[in-house]
């Protein structure tokens, strides 16, 4: 004879020997939708990404990309000259600033109003501004070699407009005029440069330009 109360305490045991349910979760989708999203290791909030580079990327490529192994010679032997013009002219005397000035004024008239002491002093300077950046490596070849288009281009300028520099034609240097002949090669050299360096930033931008236009067509 099977007694009443044997089924309900069989019940309540396999009720405590199973493991207890976990209750559900109200409101996991929002909770997951909220969580934090994990960024990648060493990349800031704020960085962005052009073509694969970060903003901080291309600006650094922008500063320091154009500094190449092949731009050194030519900058540090023509640095070098100009560094050494500069600082031969700190000390120049009244004859040798009024015979700079003088040759200079003749050749661009607007000068003739500037005190020759100066004109010596500003061009020192400047020459030896030109130099140093030049023989630094750190600043950009874009950059060195505009300056040194500008100052060499002068220079020529003063070799073509200074009389008895030239031979007849204008253009050929005569035998005073060899000293001043020789910024040519100054101002071919920075022009080589700055085709050297678009060249570059064109090859650059059409290397970065490649994977999107492949990804339209």
């Amino acid at each position: 004879m099977l007694r009443a109360g044997r089924p309900r305490t069989r019940v309540v045991d396999d009720a405590r020997r199973s493991p207890p349910v976990p209750p559900r979760t109200v409101g996991t989708p929002r909770a997951a939708a909220s969580a934090p999203v994990a960024r990648p290791a060493g990349r800031s909030p704020r960085s962005r990404s052009y073509g694969g580079l970060t903003t901080a990327t291309r600006t650094r490529e922008a500063l320091m990309g154009s500094v190449k192994l092949r731009h050194l010679p030519a900058r540090a032997a023509i640095g070098a000259y100009v560094l050494d013009s500069g600082l031969g002219k700190r000390g120049a005397d009244a004859e040798t600033a009024a015979g700079l000035h003088g040759m200079a004024a003749q050749a661009y008239p607007f000068l003739a109003d500037v005190d020759p002491r100066t004109f010596v002093r500003v061009l020192s300077a400047a020459e030896i501004a030109l130099g140093a950046a030049l023989l630094l490596p750190v600043v950009p070849t874009g950059l060195a070699a505009a300056g040194l288009t500008a100052f060499s281009g002068g220079l020529v300028g003063l070799y073509l407009r200074t009389p008895g520099m030239t031979r007849e034609d204008g253009v050929r240097p005569s035998q005073e005029g060899i000293g001043l002949a020789k910024d040519v090669f100054m101002l071919g050299s920075a022009v080589g440069l700055l085709v050297d360096v678009a060249g570059e930033r064109a090859r650059t931008a059409v290397t970065r330009l490649r994977p999107s236009l492949r990804r339209s067509s």
